[in-house]
């Protein structure tokens, strides 16, 4: 029964619906958790995007004489 289980397309009959949620299904299982941020963690994050995207625009300078 284990063979199946790891090999679930070495069967003969298999629906194409079955087919394409099987391939669904192991796509679903490669995905990567997401982390779960703390609130100030993130707070913290957007404050830094925010200061290094300040800094990083050098000040225009004046033309108007």
């Amino acid at each position: 029964m284990a063979g199946r289980l790891e090999d679930p397309f070495g069967m003969k009959f298999i629906l194409p619906e079955h087919v394409t949620l099987l391939y669904q299904h192991q796509l679903d299982k490669q995905l990567v958790k997401q982390p779960v941020i703390e609130e100030d963690e993130l707070a913290s994050f957007r404050f830094r995007l925010w200061n290094l995207k300040r800094a990083s625009f050098a000040p225009l300078p004046n033309l108007k004489n």
